[in-house]
């Protein structure tokens, strides 16, 4: 049996893991079962490097998998970076029978820059309370880089499509994606 993996990858604040929850949650109420994960929570170990993360990301899909298919789970929504070719092959072999469609999630550099420093004054700019404790400062570099790492993106294009962000709202974005995804995504619009 195919396993539909539909991945959403993008730079920053582009809404990868909104549109990716919002697509789930769609998908949930038209009555299939599916599951969910961001990346960024397979990856994150101080004791590897960067460079080798991708590595455990797909070890990590690889284990929970087949503990999400033996609780009845017949698709995948992943949110999460994907940066070459080799990473995409990888990931997709990660999951035994996988279909993966891999989107895009794009936005204007000055959106990613708004959403950044929207997103920290959210979390409590430069407080103890603040997830990223960052100054302002801080912050428009980190949008900066961001914006350069969407470039990247943009010029080593690896996706089966991808979806403009900066003007939809996420529930519109959600529909774009679910509408280029493919026959498997398109009844769940």
């Amino acid at each position: 049996m195919t396993i539909p993996v539909l991945w959403l990858y993008g730079a920053d604040a582009v809404g990868k893991s909104t549109v990716a929850w919002e697509i789930y949650d769609r998908v949930t109420s038209a009555g299939r079962h599916a599951a969910y994960v961001d990346t960024d929570y397979l990856g994150f170990c101080s004791a590897v490097t960067r460079e080798s993360s991708a590595d455990l990301v797909a070890a990590n899909l690889a284990a929970i998998w087949p503990n999400f298919a033996a609780s009845g789970a017949t698709c995948l929504v992943v949110a999460g970076v994907v940066v070459t070719t080799e990473q995409r092959a990888l990931y997709e072999s990660s999951i035994p029978d996988a279909s993966l469609t891999l989107c895009r999630l794009r936005a204007r550099p000055e959106t990613q820059a708004c959403r950044i420093l929207r997103r920290s004054q959210a979390e409590g700019l430069e407080s103890d309370g603040g997830v990223s404790g960052l100054t302002e400062e801080h912050l428009r570099d980190y949008a900066e880089q961001s914006a350069g790492f969407a470039a990247l993106l943009e010029a080593n294009d690896i996706a089966d499509f991808a979806i403009e962000t900066a003007d939809l709202s996420i529930p519109e974005v959600a529909r774009a994606v679910l509408s280029q995804a493919g026959a498997v995504w398109t009844g769940v619009i």
